[in-house]
């Protein structure tokens, strides 16, 4: 009767644990593309986006989104983003759940110096770098879930004339944008998607960042 009961509460537990599991909130899957014009430059007029280490965003466009991310709204949100220390944060909604992207890592920052694009005049320059970190729902339909992602700023710009060393842009001439590619890999963080995800979602924003309506910077 004892080895019985014992069996019997060992299979009431092994239930309930069951039972917790089935309504645990599931991770976030899903990838979203962010991208837009509104990128502060006070590095001009020898740097555009190079070199920046503060990054000051617009509202970004939102597409592609996809997985869990599906349906967002077409206009998302975007705070500054620091790289050391980390900090930043992008928000997308869809339907009446808010999804928000905490960075909490950079890394592999790399800059493009300021060069000619295209002769005589077309200047630019560059700025990569991975993010990651960790986004929530305002609904609690699923749980926390860890992100990474690829930010690519790219500045223009015409020379003054004639484009000479040290380069430097025209007054009234520059605009700087940026494309963010995010994640959401379906697991507790820190964890890192494939690199082929990455670099295809980055490859098609800038893409589509270059289409964008650039605001000028003086």
């Amino acid at each position: 009767m004892k080895r019985f009961a014992l069996t019997l509460g060992a299979a009431a537990i092994a239930l309930g644990m069951a039972g917790v599991s089935a309504h645990a909130a599931p991770f976030i899957n899903g990838t979203v593309g962010l991208s837009d014009s509104g990128i502060d430059l006070p590095n001009l007029p020898t740097a555009i986006v190079s070199g920046l280490t503060t990054i000051t965003q617009g509202s970004p466009a939102v597409s592609p989104a996809l997985g869990d991310f599906a349906g967002a709204n077409g206009t998302g949100t975007a705070t500054t983003l620091v790289e050391a220390p980390p900090s930043g944060t992008y928000t997308i909604t869809v339907g009446a759940d808010v999804f928000t992207f905490n960075i909490t890592g950079v890394s592999g920052v790399s800059n493009t110096a300021l060069h000619v694009v295209t002769p005589p005049s077309l200047l630019g320059d560059a700025q990569t770098f991975n993010v990651s970190g960790t986004v929530t729902d305002s609904l609690g339909n699923f749980a926390s879930t860890g992100f990474a992602g690829t930010v690519s700023l790219s500045g223009s710009c015409n020379s003054t004339s004639p484009a000479t060393n040290p380069l430097s842009c025209a007054t009234g001439t520059a605009a700087g944008t940026y494309a963010t590619a995010l994640v959401a890999t379906g697991s507790t963080p820190p964890s890192v998607p494939e690199p082929a995800s990455l670099a295809l979602l980055g490859s098609a924003l800038v893409g589509f960042g270059a289409i964008r309506r650039r605001r000028r910077a003086s």
